[in-house]
């Protein structure tokens, strides 16, 4: 008898994007270090980066130029593009690289422990913004087929 069930560590997906969804609920699950938390975003970056100019072929516009609305931090909009998320992306996975401390692994809250704490959320809600957009994992089913 074959029957379907839902499952939340197998919800489908193949390839880079069961890649991209293992990175992104693996943030964050359990007690993870920084620096365990800082490779998981750095996996998660590199599978885009490896994946969208597949997932793009022969539509390179819409990777090159889509126009999104995104705040400007000011309360305003600019218009980017999927590319230049990923640049910005890339840009602030190196000022958390630049700004690790191996102390912050212990139980501190300095100062420069904060800034580095809100450098890595940036992070993940860049990564986060660009796997929405280019809806890497949206059309998936979450049940799958089990023999029983």
């Amino acid at each position: 008898m074959v029957r379907s069930r839902s499952s939340a560590t197998n919800p489908g997906y193949t390839g880079y994007p069961a890649r991209i969804y293992y990175e992104m609920t693996a943030y964050g699950r359990g007690s993870q270090e920084l620096k365990e938390k800082m490779v998981i975003l750095e996996k998660w970056y590199s599978h885009l980066r490896a994946y969208l100019p597949i997932l793009y072929r022969g539509r390179e516009s819409e990777y090159l130029d889509k126009i999104l609305m995104d705040g400007d931090g000011n309360g305003g909009t600019v218009l980017v593009s999927l590319q230049d998320k990923l640049v910005d992306a890339s840009k602030e996975i190196d000022l958390m690289e630049k700004k690790y401390q191996g102390p912050f692994e212990g139980l501190t809250c300095t100062e420069q422990e904060t800034e580095f704490l809100r450098i890595m959320r940036g992070v993940f809600e860049r990564l986060d913004s660009i796997t929405a957009i280019a809806e890497i994992i949206d059309k998936i089913s979450i049940s799958e087929e089990v023999e029983v």
